[in-house]
């Protein structure tokens, strides 16, 4: 709903983002619906990145971020990994434990707009539905 997404991103450029976002992007509820969705994500991409940075991992999660939502070509990660002094095998682990993180920190976003355990189910549920819309 609108009140989440405004805790999120300034109402200000929210706004701007929905103008930017909708001529022929669909409806405006579903705009708004996808803008939220990306702002969830980018917040919890941007809190990965610090993670990692702050643990020494940053060169690693420059490395993975692009695959977290798609899987990476095959032979990129055996091109990857002697340049991480690595094997192909620790950074497919390291993705899906970079996976992992992300969706938690994305619950954690998503659970800063809700008041309740059944509320943020259907957040959730909410922002798989946007982006499944998203990739058809």
């Amino acid at each position: 709903d609108e009140s989440t997404a405004a805790m999120l991103i300034p109402p200000p450029e929210l706004e701007q983002r929905y103008r930017d976002e909708l001529p022929g992007a669909g409806t405006p509820e579903s705009v708004y619906q996808h803008s939220f969705a990306l702002e969830v994500l980018t917040r919890a991409g941007k809190r990965l990145r610090s993670e990692a940075n702050r643990l020494g991992h940053l060169d690693l999660y420059e490395a993975l971020a692009p695959f977290l939502g798609n899987d990476p070509p095959p032979g990129v990660l055996d091109t990857l990994a002697p340049t991480l002094g690595t094997r192909p095998l620790a950074l497919l682990v390291a993705l899906k434990r970079l996976r992992k993180r992300f969706r938690e920190l994305a619950g954690e976003e998503l659970a800063e707009t809700v008041t309740n355990a059944m509320e943020l189910a259907a957040e959730n549920a909410a922002l798989h539905a946007i982006l499944r819309e998203s990739r058809a």
